[in-house]
C-alpha cells in the first residue's frame, strides 16, 4: 500500500503558484538567491499572481536596494504586467 507521501500529488495550476509565491515568501530574509528563483519561475510562468510577485519584489528592492538580481526580476514582471515605464526606470536604476 502506498504511503501519504506516494499518493500525494504535487501541486499544480493555480495551486502550485499559490505554493510557489508562499515559498518565496519564506525564503526573502534567508536565502535571496533561492527566493528569486521562485519569484523568476512564477514571472516566467505568467501567472495570475504577477501583481503580488511585484508588490513582493519592490519591498525587497526597498529593503535591498543593492540587490540587482532582484531589480532585474522586478522590472521582469512589471514588463510582462505592461507596466512599461516602470520597468524602464528599474533598469535605469542599475546603471
Amino acid at each position: 500500500m502506498p504511503s501519504a507521501v506516494e499518493t500525494q500529488a504535487a501541486p499544480t495550476g493555480a495551486d502550485e503558484h499559490l505554493a510557489r509565491l508562499t515559498r518565496a515568501r519564506s525564503l526573502k530574509d534567508t536565502n535571496l538567491r533561492a527566493c528569486a528563483d521562485q519569484y523568476r519561475s512564477l514571472i516566467e510562468a505568467n501567472t495570475p499572481l504577477l501583481a503580488q510577485v511585484i508588490d513582493d519584489l519592490k519591498q525587497i528592492v526597498q529593503a535591498q536596494p543593492t540587490a540587482r538580481g532582484v531589480r532585474v526580476l522586478l522590472a521582469d514582471a512589471l514588463t510582462r504586467a505592461g507596466r512599461l515605464a516602470e520597468a524602464i526606470e528599474q533598469y535605469r536604476q542599475m546603471v
